[in-house]
């Protein structure tokens, strides 16, 4: 066997909608303070498939591989007299590993099937203070880490992996952050901002404990300008780095993460003194990571281990529209 296929294909999505409220509170002229919270409800589903798999059989045609390793399993019975042999007692434990191989492989090329949907709840605080003079604006707000578990709700699992199991729990937090952020009326017009973001991932439960592999928390970096250039016309732009501290040991097919350069770009029209339309895009460009690893396959027959690689990259592209009413 030097060749297969095999028809694959995973779609996860994951959604948190969240419920904020909160009280700002005056303190002087140029001094205020914010208090609320957060209700977060997390939604994720995983569905997908690995089918059809086949090997180049002697013929060179491509046959269904648990059939073809399952045919060569089933003759190791005619060997078993040659097997009993004492003659050969010595050599089993080199031979026997071979003759175990096809009905592993048997195995390990069946169907596999995961259809699962995950929910789970939870509460984080959030406080803030924001200092205003003439045309400086400065804030800054903590919200607290949200502790979620989401159980699972499963339809089918033949992937072999508990995790999605019925009814397990899988922590699901979403981290503490520490927002800073600056803006100046450089012009009546224009007004430049830079803000910084840190996440506080490594704080935060992930599933499998992942977040212990990452390397450091995560830090964005934000700078933009927003121009009232007509009456009825405002213009921004910005940019967004953020850096992430994943490692090859966090990154897998299930749940991968880079680091990023966004850049967007936005419109605002006011149609009327209450209605305005704002239009934006956005482009994110991901750093490719490429994970090798010096035992990415083995085979079982031998134990020989395959070096190899997998290379994780994303683009993302975001058109937006919406309506504001002032009353």
């Amino acid at each position: 066997v030097n060749r297969y296929s095999v028809d694959s294909r995973l779609e996860g999505l994951q959604y948190t909608f969240g419920l904020q409220l909160g009280a700002s509170y005056k303190i002087n002229q140029h001094l205020s303070a914010y208090l609320g919270g957060r209700l977060s409800y997390s939604y994720n589903t995983y569905s997908g498939y690995i089918r059809d798999v086949k090997v180049n059989n002697p013929q060179g045609e491509m046959s269904p591989a648990p059939l073809q390793f399952g045919a060569v399993a089933a003759g190791k019975a005619q060997l078993q007299p040659l097997l009993s042999s004492p003659a050969l007692a010595p050599l089993l434990p080199q031979i026997q590993p071979l003759l175990d191989a096809p009905a592993q492989l048997a195995r390990a090329t069946a169907d596999r099937q995961i259809e699962v949907k995950q929910t789970g709840m939870g509460f984080a605080p959030i406080i803030g203070l924001n200092f205003n003079y003439e045309g400086l604006n400065i804030g800054a707000r903590y919200e607290f880490r949200t502790a979620i578990e989401v159980k699972n709700k499963t339809k089918i699992n033949s992937s072999g992996l508990s995790q999605f199991e019925d009814g397990v729990k899988t922590a699901n937090d979403m981290p503490a952050l520490l927002g800073l952020g600056v803006s100046y009326k450089v012009l009546p017009s224009l007004t430049a901002s830079v803000s910084y973001n840190h996440f506080f991932e490594k704080q935060a439960r992930m599933a499998g404990d992942k977040q212990k592999t990452l390397g450091h928390n995560t830090n964005e970096y934000l700078f933009g300008l927003e121009w009232n250039a007509l009456s009825w016309l405002d213009v921004s732009g910005g940019v967004q780095l953020t850096r992430k501290g994943v490692t090859d040991a966090y990154q897998s097919n299930l749940h991968f993460d880079m680091s990023s350069n966004s850049y967007g770009l936005g419109v605002g029209l006011h149609l009327t003194k209450e209605v305005q339309l704002q239009l934006a895009y956005m482009i994110s460009d991901y750093k490719t990571h490429t994970k090798a690893t010096s035992a990415y396959q083995t085979i079982q027959s031998s134990g020989t281990a395959i070096p190899g690689s997998e290379v994780y990259k994303r683009k993302n592209q975001i058109f937006s529209i919406g309506l504001d009413y002032t009353l």
